[in-house]
């Protein structure tokens, strides 16, 4: 985890705990001065990206309580009912979810990108000898202050490749969707009086969902173009209707109550934690003017 632990918010990481990832030049130094035969350390984000998080409610509203110094109530974790995995696991069987893993560019433990043979490139694309990286008087050498600011180098590409493939789901368009609407129907209030109370305006149109929806899609669509995120695979075959309703049956397949539900042509939302969770996927991305 980039940030140690679960994120409790549903926001990607953009901070890196280096305690871990400093440990990196140190097991590099030890394999020179031991002079192993093959002593490169190798660094690969990996991202892995599905439409729920069953312990979300739990997550969520113990972010928020720590956030928001606000007297949320920690559920009991939603992942402790049996009857309710049972359900969970028999309705992602029939609507065919699978779990997306990204696995990123590799690195050395000096944010150099790396190619398959185990060869490291600058900024320029320029072959370097990693090996002169670490010594000190000629020979390989630990130095905390050096290592460090390695380190700090490593961790600003690891967190930007965490960014660039992190893949967007239905769900969390769809949520995003939604809270902005709500939120641009309730601009008086903060974020906390809204997710307390749903806002004065507590329901959309399934059609301006539907619009919003394909907004989104479209936007990040030319952020993936670009490199700067993945979008789930299926988005691309489907119109904002069909996104609309898949995200609606992810939703109501775990999640009690659900984080969206349909009544005929309105869309309402059944839990504002949730539904704020599942859009803060998005959040630390550029999002469309207007």
């Amino acid at each position: 985890f980039p940030g140690g632990t679960r994120s409790r918010s549903g926001i990607v990481e953009r901070r890196i705990k280096k305690g871990l990832l400093g440990t990196a030049i140190n097991s590099y130094v030890h394999n020179l001065q031991n002079k192993k035969k093959n002593p490169k350390i190798f660094i690969v984000p990996c991202t892995l990206n599905y439409h729920l998080v069953l312990e979300a409610k739990s997550l969520i509203e113990d972010y928020l309580k720590s956030e928001g110094r606000s007297r949320y109530i920690v559920a009991n974790d939603e992942f402790s009912d049996i009857k309710r995995i049972v359900k969970f696991v028999t309705n992602l069987i029939k609507l065919d979810s699978q779990i997306q893993v990204v696995i990123g560019e590799a690195f050395d433990p000096f944010g150099n990108r790396v190619d398959i043979e185990g060869q490291s490139y600058d900024s320029r694309e320029r072959p370097v000898d990693i090996s002169k990286y670490v010594l000190c008087g000629g020979k390989p050498a630990i130095d905390p202050q050096r290592d460090h600011e390695y380190t700090n180098e490593l961790s600003k590409v690891v967190s930007e490749q965490f960014s660039n493939y992190n893949m967007l789901m239905v769900t969390h368009l769809v949520a995003a969707a939604c809270f902005l609407l709500l939120r641009e129907k309730n601009p008086d209030m903060d974020l906390y009086r809204l997710l307390h109370t749903g806002g004065n305006i507590d329901h959309l149109a399934l059609s301006e969902v539907c619009e919003m929806t394909d907004r989104l899609y479209n936007h990040f669509k030319t952020l993936e173009q670009n490199g700067k995120i993945r979008l789930e695979p299926w988005l691309h075959t489907q119109n904002s209707e069909g996104m609309v309703e898949r995200a609606l049956r992810f939703f109501k397949s775990y999640h009690a109550p659900s984080v969206i539900r349909r009544r005929g042509d309105r869309i309402i939302p059944g839990d504002m934690n949730l539904l704020y969770y599942y859009q803060n996927r998005l959040k630390g991305y550029p999002l469309p003017e207007g």
